[in-house]
């Protein structure tokens, strides 16, 4: 396969069409995707141009902060430029054909196959976690180098990740060269991080029932090989670098039969039940509470119904599913999802807003309609087809402008407009759900 081909204008262009134009994020340069749009012909030459030269620079990533609790350090995100963004996506098309055995399950899938399989089993059974300390800085580029050599990647391919991964991140131009670590947040992150540990992988699975998303690694065993697992996990690990945590650390590195259960991307799987982990869960009460303690300060009630709704649906944007319950729509612990719409009524009640109670979306219609309706749901937001007058209805709700003065406007500012607001509104959701795995 000639690898250029991912890099040529008519590819780029098929690949804005298909991905980027997904993506509403702004990098430092302040260039959004509309204004990329109208010199598209121009950009994608640009590009060609300088990768087919080994000469594709990449402007610095902006920074963005995800908390993760009062007693952890953010999580940082590298945002690229929407030039940088294609060039990344494309990068990410050609690993993919390169290496389609790096393509990460998503977390649900993990948590079905592991609840199917100790549910089939009559062995006496035990789990083990995992955790990989500071995974993607720590990731070593000599080893992924490598790594990307025997996966077949042309030298060109190499020198263009590795400009990528070395690229700074930060708030302003300027910033420190990584020499080690891949930045998170860009669309190469995931699959760089499985070519590196494609071979580990590989082990792993040779040696029974292996799970691994990202940097969390769930083996299930039975109880007499579950110190061999561990050992040979945490021997392959180091020899790649990489820093998992010790036995005994709990949460993080641990041992524990079936019938105890475990805690895993968010879970609790048991040999009888897929429910919702306790400190997750507790988080979400914490996080309802702030939205409706707002309504007190707030001059728009309609404005914070629709926040509080958005927060309990989750919604549809740029092709994906985003928020909380859309996370967990694998539990089976429903009364888990009916608590929570019981404390939303007491919160609403004790705050007096009678005026909307009623109105509010509820976590028990809101998962049967992730279930099975999924995208065509009318119950859960889908922005992504939203009309202009639903976008304008939108801003009004969300601004301090009426109606009339949005629609007043062209065209090219409510698309604008709304990109922005929904943008924050969905960063809200995407820190619940970085809260709830941590």
């Amino acid at each position: 396969m000639d690898q250029r081909i991912f890099f040529t204008a008519d590819a780029l262009k098929a690949t804005f069409d298909g991905h980027v134009t997904k993506s509403r994020a702004v990098g430092l340069d302040g260039v959004r995707l509309n204004h990329f749009s109208k010199s598209i012909d121009a950009e994608v030459s640009i590009i060609e141009q300088k990768v087919f030269s080994s000469l594709y620079g990449f402007t610095g990533y902006r920074e963005k902060l995800i908390s993760r609790g009062a007693s952890k350090l953010p999580r940082q995100l590298s945002i690229p430029t929407v030039r940088d963004r294609l060039t990344l996506r494309s990068i990410c098309n050609c690993l993919s054909v390169l290496a389609p055995h790096a393509h990460a399950m998503p977390p649900h899938a993990h948590v079905k196959a592991i609840a199917k399989h100790v549910r089939g089993s009559d062995e006496p059974l035990s789990f083990l976690r995992m955790d990989v300390r500071d995974f993607f800085p720590t990731i070593n580029h000599e080893l992924l180098t490598n790594a990307l050599v025997k996966a077949g990647a042309e030298p060109f391919l190499v020198t263009l990740i590795l400009s990528a991964i070395r690229n700074p991140t930060a708030i302003r131009r300027s910033g420190k060269i990584n020499t080690i670590g891949v930045p998170q947040g860009l669309s190469i992150s995931n699959i760089l991080s499985a070519i590196y540990l494609s071979e580990f992988d590989a082990e792993q699975r040779k040696q029974g029932i292996y799970h691994r998303y990202v940097d969390d690694i769930l083996v299930v065993a039975p109880s007499q090989e579950i110190n061999k697992r561990y050992i040979s996990l945490f021997t392959q690990l180091n020899a790649l670098l990489l820093k998992p945590h010790p036995l005994g650390v709990p949460g993080k590195t641990e041992e524990k039969r079936i019938s105890e259960g475990v805690d895993y991307l968010g879970y609790r799987i048991s040999k009888d039940d897929i429910g919702i982990r306790a400190s997750s869960y507790k988080k979400m009460f914490g996080n309802l509470l702030k939205v409706l303690t707002s309504f007190r300060f707030s001059k728009s009630m309609e404005k914070t119904l629709f926040k509080l709704n958005l927060r309990i649906t989750g919604c549809f944007i740029d092709g994906r599913r985003r928020g909380w319950l859309m996370f967990f729509s694998q539990t089976e612990n429903l009364g888990q999802l009916a608590r929570l719409d019981k404390f939303v009524v007491q919160q609403m009640t004790r705050l007096k807003l009678r005026s909307v109670l009623g109105g509010q979306a509820t976590f028990l219609r809101s998962y049967h309609e992730i279930r099975y309706f999924g995208e065509a749901s009318r119950y859960i937001p889908n922005f992504d087809t939203y009309t202009r007058s639903e976008k304008a209805q939108t801003i009004a709700l969300l601004t301090d402008k009426t109606l009339a003065e949005v629609e007043a406007r062209n065209a090219e500012f409510i698309d604008e407009q709304f990109d922005k607001l929904i943008a924050r509104e969905v960063s809200d959701l995407e820190a619940d759900v970085l809260a709830a795995l941590s």
